[in-house]
């Protein structure tokens, strides 16, 4: 008799959460939106950014990933999104929009101008402080491109009646950072006023007061640092593995600029041979075939790999231009 209770018991318990399974899909379809909050966005943008549809199965999980969506966008500081009998209900509070940004304290036209074309991408979007303050790291890592490495910033933000804001970046550039001493460590081979004379940057001397070399800057540096390498290779040094890094002076504001190198073996050129070679015409792998028995135990230089190269190409082509004139005399 137990049994036969436990059993019956255990079939309605069965069916009713069938019954509530199928209420359930049934209610969890998407069939309508209200957007509460919203001013300068509009409904169906606010849709489209949630990423959810009319029909769509709806579970916590997607309102969820509708909740990051949205916060994704930085138009909204406040979202809240919930789900009833087939309504996605959102209600948002949107982030002020940046109406205007102002530049001072910079009186170079040229950086001027790539400091306004950094700020334009923000200018016209949702204010968000968090990223107002990259933006700000972002503006002193253009300055240092051009040698000013002791700028101070300040960020000024003007609030607007419009749920807007006007931002000012204003500027103390400083001096322009000067490279007192150029060093080169490590395992270099060749003897400092040897690569002294490869690189573009210059130690500031009281004559060069015209060089503008003379001062740091992180895209000369990167142009010392290919410089380097390219000396280095054209020399066997296949391997040579350049570094560089800066050691700040502070008594007078000056740095040290320090190439870490480390050159590696020394390789020369062993056999050289064109790669599938059977797809090539036979006479084109003769005209080749002297200059690469030449380079066999000769010093590896990446200068000489470049010139064969664009001599191959330029065969190349030849031949194919050639090719195609005498298809047009025979037509």
């Amino acid at each position: 008799m137990k049994s036969k209770s436990y059993l019956i018991n255990k079939f309605l318990i069965i069916l009713l959460f069938l019954s509530l399974f199928q209420t359930t899909s049934h209610a969890e379809n998407i069939k309508n939106f209200v957007i509460n909050g919203n001013d300068r966005v509009s409904n169906e943008t606010i849709i489209m950014f949630s990423n959810l549809e009319i029909g769509e199965n709806i579970s916590d999980t997607t309102l969820n990933k509708a909740l990051k969506d949205l916060y994704f966008t930085d138009y909204f500081k406040n979202v809240d999104i919930s789900f009833s009998n087939g309504t996605i209900n959102i209600n948002v509070d949107e982030n002020p929009i940046v109406q205007a940004v102002k530049i001072t304290g910079i009186k170079s036209n040229n950086i001027y101008e790539n400091i306004k074309k950094s700020t334009n991408r923000i200018e016209k979007y949702p204010f968000v402080e968090s990223k107002i303050n990259d933006q700000a790291i972002l503006l002193k890592n253009i300055l240092k491109s051009y040698g000013y490495y002791f700028v101070k910033l300040d960020t000024f933000i003007v609030t607007n009646t419009n749920n807007s804001v006007d931002l000012e970046f204003k500027f103390d550039l400083g001096d322009v950072a000067k490279i007192k001493k150029i060093n080169f460590i490590g395992n270099k081979v060749f003897k400092d006023r040897i690569l002294r004379n490869i690189v573009v940057s210059q130690e500031a001397k009281f004559w060069k007061f015209i060089t503008k070399n003379k001062f740091l800057d992180t895209n000369r540096i990167s142009l010392d640092i290919s410089r380097l390498v390219n000396f280095y290779k054209n020399r066997g040094f296949y391997n040579v593995d350049v570094k560089s890094t800066t050691a700040v002076i502070t008594d007078e504001n000056q740095f040290e600029l320090i190439f870490n190198i480390n050159a590696g073996n020394k390789y020369s050129f062993g056999e050289v041979y064109i790669n599938k070679a059977n797809e090539i015409p036979i006479e084109s792998i003769k005209e080749f075939s002297q200059e690469f028995s030449k380079l066999k135990n000769k010093r590896y230089s990446k200068k000489i790999v470049n010139n064969l190269i664009d001599e191959i190409n330029d065969y190349t082509i030849k031949n194919e231009l050639k090719n195609q004139i005498t298809k047009l005399m025979l037509l």
